[in-house]
């Protein structure tokens, strides 16, 4: 099954269209960080989604220079349904949560990383309710040894903050 730029190297099954499901593949190298969709019941490349970042903030890309280390599906606004949150490494790192559909709602820039090259600055990501509180947390490892935690529930009428980005040792 072609995927045009690319290797496959993230994978997510999400719901698709009626009883379908779609896999979503992060790719690198890539031409963009887009994910590209692949169909259940056509078994082919039906688009691709989950690009850019929400209005308000600057979209930093690069041919060959962005990649996924993280994606998941979970509800994290506590609407119940999912979103996907996605963990960007390349030359522009940041966390972006999108809507089921792909448009980005949420973000959080970490700056620039020294170069492509896969976990070089965003190592992992994890999304978990760690305090036991009904809301999840996304849970971000970057190079520098700094572990970075966002509560997901944003305030009403906040729109495009994800919020309490903090740095722990």
């Amino acid at each position: 099954m072609p995927i045009f730029w690319g290797n496959g190297w993230k994978f997510l099954i999400v719901p698709g269209p009626g009883d379908s499901r779609d896999l979503l593949v992060a790719r690198w190298p890539n031409g963009t960080d887009n994910l590209a969709v692949v169909n259940s019941e056509s078994l082919r490349e039906v688009g691709k989604r989950f690009y850019g970042v929400p209005s308000g903030h600057t979209m930093v890309g690069g041919w060959t220079a962005q990649n996924r280390t993280g994606i998941e599906w979970v509800d994290v606004n506590g609407d119940d349904a999912p979103e996907l949150v996605s963990a960007t490494n390349g030359v522009w790192n940041r966390v972006t949560v999108f809507d089921a559909g792909g448009t980005p709602l949420h973000n959080a820039q970490f700056g620039p990383g020294p170069n492509n090259r896969p976990y070089e600055t965003m190592r992992d990501m994890s999304v978990a309710d760690l305090d036991g509180d009904g809301d999840m947390e996304i849970i971000v490892a970057i190079s520098e040894g700094l572990i970075g935690g966002a509560r997901s529930r944003v305030p009403q009428g906040v729109g495009n903050a994800v919020a309490e980005f903090a740095d722990a040792a």
